[in-house]
């Protein structure tokens, strides 16, 4: 399906079988799709979230429980040690820079997990990145976290040799590794709740504010 007049105007590139498929337009097209109801949405109600839930739940960890699978992290004493109306920038001394972020490995089988079967053949394994700069305000009792978390992926599509069935895929005739990329900005807010110099209560909203490409 290559673009129309139309839908040139809201696609970045071409979308359909050999053609560019720019994870963005692949969603936009979906929408369009199930608007004039000739795809169903309800299938996959956050279309491919599970590439973000994980990495989103990391930051989370880091303010409120202080440790990150299993791993100590400084955000949460830094948190606890902000004064009535002082206002800081989360830092992680242990990163280059101080600003957090959190890798993982998306495979193929996420997408089919997730009942997303075009995603999960489509983008094979690739390694994902969600990077964060996150501010903290203390008010009375309540920690105000603002800020905003950039996940992308920027991977070579290769045939993984291990993976015996999307494997063989490379030895149909005219195939060939290409590049998958995408990027998702997203602001997140927080309110976090002190009793006692300990963390009581929290919550957090995210809101995609921006699509970007990553090329």
């Amino acid at each position: 399906m290559a673009n129309s007049d139309q839908t040139s105007r809201i696609l970045k590139a071409d979308v359909g079988n050999n053609r560019t498929n720019n994870p963005d337009d692949v969603m936009r097209v979906k929408k369009i799709l199930s608007h004039f109801g000739l795809y169903d949405l309800n299938q996959a109600p956050e279309p491919h979230g599970y590439m973000t839930a994980d990495n989103k739940k990391r930051f989370e960890d880091s303010m409120v429980k202080g440790e990150v699978n299993g791993l100590k992290h400084p955000f949460k004493d830094q948190i606890l040690r902000l004064r009535d109306g002082e206002s800081i920038v989360l830092k992680n001394p242990a990163v280059d820079g101080g600003v957090d972020y959190w890798d993982q490995d998306i495979g193929a089988t996420e997408g089919l997990r997730n009942f997303d079967e075009d995603q999960g053949l489509g983008i094979g394994r690739v390694k994902f990145r969600s990077t964060g700069s996150l501010k903290a305000t203390r008010k009375g009792d309540k920690v105000l976290v603002d800020g905003l978390v950039d996940h992308r992926f920027n991977d070579v599509y290769d045939y993984n040799k291990d993976d015996k069935v999307l494997g063989a895929l490379r030895y149909i005739p005219g195939s060939k590794p290409f590049k998958i990329y995408g990027s998702k900005l997203e602001k997140l807010n927080g309110e976090v709740s002190l009793e006692r110099g300990t963390i009581e209560d929290h919550k957090f909203q995210w809101n995609s504010v921006s699509e970007r490409n990553l090329r």
